[in-house]
């Protein structure tokens, strides 16, 4: 992967994603929020598709040449995270928009029906082994507990390697809440992870600079 894309990825991929959720439809249930915003809600879980793949394209960059259980294991996870949470945009994101858009010119009586399959879809966490929507909260769960994960382990395999400062390592730590992706929370978690990612990459400038001078300088003084 070239060095200045690398760059550009790890930074740009969690900032669009955040700009993105800042337009999230909220309301006061999973269906009454697709129904009030059909086409908002649909057309914002088909961008989300190749954005997800990208935000782990960028955290898998992070750790990009460092060896150590944190930096692989952050691979890792970023791996299920990716297939977790397509699945569950596919699904509880895509497929349930379907489904909204084409209710909107029915009777209101159809429309509880459509209501109740766009239900099916629905994540519930006090009950995630009931009710039909039992599988798509495990799926979630397991996409959002595996985010966390590869962003602390990339976190702490870029810190241990002295790639990151104190205040990038905060930063990325702050990045973990993502997978709540709704605003305010997601869109805060995603530029704060895009903030400590560019201050690892100027640092690691700033180390590349002055590792340049100190050779030039050894090369410029004469030797006895």
């Amino acid at each position: 992967m070239n060095e200045r894309f690398r760059r550009f990825v790890t930074v740009a991929a969690p900032l669009v994603l955040a700009i993105v959720l800042v337009a999230h439809p909220r309301g006061e249930s999973h269906h009454h929020t697709m129904m009030d915003n059909p086409l908002l809600w649909l057309g914002l879980h088909v961008a989300l598709l190749p954005l997800f793949g990208l935000l782990t394209l960028s955290v898998m960059a992070l750790t990009r040449g460092l060896a150590g259980a944190a930096a692989v294991a952050s691979r890792a996870f970023a791996g299920i995270f990716v297939v977790s949470y397509t699945a569950m945009d596919a699904v509880a994101g895509v497929a349930s928009g379907v489904l909204a858009v084409r209710a909107q010119d029915l009777a209101p009586n159809e429309q509880r029906l459509v209501a109740e399959q766009v239900n099916a879809f629905t994540t519930d966490f006090t009950a995630p082994l009931d009710g039909a929507g039992g599988p798509v909260t495990l799926i979630t769960m397991a996409g959002g507990v595996s985010w966390g994960l590869a962003v602390v382990l990339a976190a702490v395999a870029l810190r241990r390697g002295g790639h990151a400062s104190t205040g990038a390592f905060i930063l990325m730590l702050a990045g973990a809440p993502f997978f709540v992706h709704d605003a305010p929370i997601a869109p805060v978690a995603l530029g704060a992870l895009a903030l400590g990612a560019a201050l690892v990459h100027r640092r690691a400038i700033a180390n590349s600079a002055q590792s340049a001078a100190e050779v030039d300088g050894a090369r410029a003084t004469p030797s006895t």
